[in-house]
């Protein structure tokens, strides 16, 4: 995920504020600490304005790696 936030110039304190949660919390999602919630990765495919097939596809990649 971390490279896909680069890619779309997008800061983890700009990912904790739309997902209204703090920037440890997104810091351990991130780092495959904590798992991304599906209500969360379809809050960032709409702040993106991508499909959610893609922020989906992005975390799987990221979990399985």
């Amino acid at each position: 995920m971390k490279e896909y936030f680069k890619e779309k110039k997008i800061r983890q304190t700009k990912v904790a504020e739309v997902l209204g949660i703090s920037k440890v919390s997104v810091s351990s999602k991130v780092n495959g600490q904590q798992p991304w919630k599906l209500a969360e990765l379809k809050k960032l495919s709409d702040h993106l304005n991508v499909p959610i097939c893609e922020v989906v596809e992005v975390a799987i990649e990221h979990e399985t790696t």
